[in-house]
């Protein structure tokens, strides 16, 4: 296989470590390519010791559709060998159960929990090598999942005969230290999104965060409930005087399970903080908004929107079919696995170009390339973040970036930022959706568009092509080209043929030359104050 440069450091870090490790590597990147071409190395790397050796791969995966993902990729990796009958690749979950002697078993974690470890003992008593890989590893600390690890106890186990490779894009977790690393090794290897972008190993990406309102009953129930809980906390002080610090939340709810009353005061609070989530999670502007968004984009464009709930997605889907009848599918975990695989295929060939998704999509599925992102969410772990924005990162032909959507409601107990950690100096745009005129305002696009249009008619620019600027900067405000570098747009003005589509990129690149002229402009000040700052100080002005 071809590896990027990462993927052949970090082979080279697991080997180092005995060929036992958890790669720490953003989704997107190559883990499964990454994991494979391992084995491969470690098959050879054996053979030559003891020509007669058989390594034995087995590979544990949280669900179903992972499982047959892996299916796809090994006999993709050892095309050749499985043809000719070699090696065979096999699954182990639930009625499907291949012959635990083929050269690669992929299990589901419910049903390895059981098996597993008497698989693994089974080949060392037949002197085979066994190399494990543990795929989204994070799922295996838990008490239940962990029994995947028991060989380890067994009297019969070899330690010189297993070898581990542990993947995940947030691989800590609870027990990770006590569980994981004892099992399958220390972490070995971190890449992360800063490293992927500058080598291309991912997309580059933008974010535009987008802050929807609630309507005016939205509006007036959340109130009424922000009052109720600012009553209630007032109580659970006086009569729980310790539970007040940065600890608040947490030990509430440590105090609601102990008492396991739904009268409690803890519960109360509790119950009224999830009613008032879920009043910003079903605010409706969040659907008419996801919806304008998608009349904004190319009807060739593929979208991913991921949504918090199944009802959520439902009725999304119910309104994207209204004007887009054939486009949109939708995919949850209460759907028949059937049926979510014949959706994914479905996306993947093209048959539809827009997919609505739940927490079912967020990990390890392996998604057909998007090049856009709708998040309605606005409960979501950083384990959630950043397996989402994996979903649009991936490369593919002729994708220039990724596009993100984060839609959130501003003033309320809602996140405004999608990864304020994350994005590594990757371009973020902050924009207000507007319900009544169905529009988005964004300052700072605003400012910069009338410096372009000013600049352009100080050059005597005609009538007629000023009208024409106007226009196309109007439809761009959600569009990630006005957050690109002039020499990026440049670039791909000399690949454009289409007049609209040229028109729409040079008014763009007006604008990203009229934000670099802002920002020589604030670069310069700086340093001036800086400079007269530090001849103050040698003066002995200050």
């Amino acid at each position: 296989m071809e590896l990027y440069r990462w993927q052949k450091d970090c082979l080279e870090k697991w080997e180092e470590n005995g060929c036992r490790g958890i790669l720490h590597v953003i989704t997107g990147a190559g883990k499964t390519v990454t994991a494979l071409e391992g084995a491969r190395l470690l098959e050879q790397k054996l053979k030559k010791q003891n020509p007669d050796t058989r390594l034995r791969l087995r590979v544990v995966t949280p669900t179903v559709a992972i499982a047959r993902q892996w299916v796809r990729a090994v006999r993709t990796a050892f095309e050749d060998e499985i043809q000719s009958g070699e090696k065979r690749v096999g699954l182990w979950y639930g009625e499907e159960k291949d012959d635990p002697d083929s050269f690669c078993l992929i299990y589901v974690v419910n049903s390895a929990r059981h098996t597993l470890s008497g698989h693994v003992i089974r080949e060392m008593e037949c002197g085979n090598p066994v190399l494990l890989i543990a795929d989204e590893c994070h799922h295996y600390g838990s008490p239940e999942n962990r029994k995947i690890f028991d060989f380890r106890m067994s009297p019969r186990f070899r330690e010189k005969l297993y070898y581990a490779i542990g993947l995940s894009a947030t691989p800590q977790c609870t027990y990770f230290e006590e569980e994981l690393v004892p099992a399958l090794g220390p972490e070995i290897y971190w890449y992360q999104l800063r490293e992927a972008i500058q080598e291309g190993t991912v997309s580059p990406f933008v974010i535009f965060q987008i802050d929807v309102s609630l309507t005016g009953d939205e509006a007036e129930k959340y109130g009424t409930l922000t009052l109720r809980l600012i009553k209630l906390y007032r109580e659970l002080i006086r009569t729980y005087p310790w539970l007040q610090g940065e600890t608040f939340f947490k030990s509430v709810q440590e105090l609601a399970e102990k008492q396991d009353d739904p009268e409690s005061l803890p519960q109360q609070y509790l119950d009224l903080i999830k009613a008032r989530r879920d009043i910003c999670i079903h605010a409706k502007n969040r659907l008419k908004c996801a919806a304008e968004l998608i009349r904004r984009r190319k009807v060739t464009d593929r979208i991913i929107l991921f949504c918090e709930r199944i009802d959520q997605a439902r009725e999304l889907y119910r309104g994207l079919r209204e004007f887009l009848p054939v486009q949109a599918g939708i995919y949850h975990s209460e759907m028949l696995p059937e049926k979510r695989r014949e959706i994914l295929q479905d996306f993947r060939d093209g048959v539809i170009r827009i997919l609505i998704a739940c927490k079912a999509l967020d990990e390890g599925v392996d998604v057909p390339d998007a090049a856009i992102g709708i998040v309605l969410s606005s409960a979501l772990t950083d384990r959630q973040r950043i397996q989402r924005l994996g979903r649009v990162l991936r490369r593919a032909a002729g994708k220039r970036r990724a596009t993100l959507y984060y839609l959130h409601v501003g003033d309320r107990a809602d996140e405004g930022d999608y990864l304020p950690n994350e994005n590594d100096g990757q371009p973020t745009a902050d924009l207000m959706y507007n319900a009544q005129s169905n529009t988005f305002d964004c300052y700072e696009y605003s400012a910069l568009a009338r410096t372009a249009l000013q600049a352009a008619g100080k050059k005597g620019t005609d009538r007629k092509l000023l009208l024409e600027l106007r226009k196309r900067m109007d439809q761009g405000v959600t569009e990630a080209e006005w957050l690109m570098r002039p020499e990026e747009l440049e670039k791909e003005l000399r690949e454009v043929q289409d007049k609209q589509r040229r028109n729409f990129l040079i008014a763009m690149k007006l604008i990203a030359q009229a934000r670099d002229e802002r920002e020589k402009e604030y670069a310069d000040a700086e340093a001036h104050a800086k400079d007269l700052w530090n001849l103050l100080k040698e003066e002995g002005s200050l």
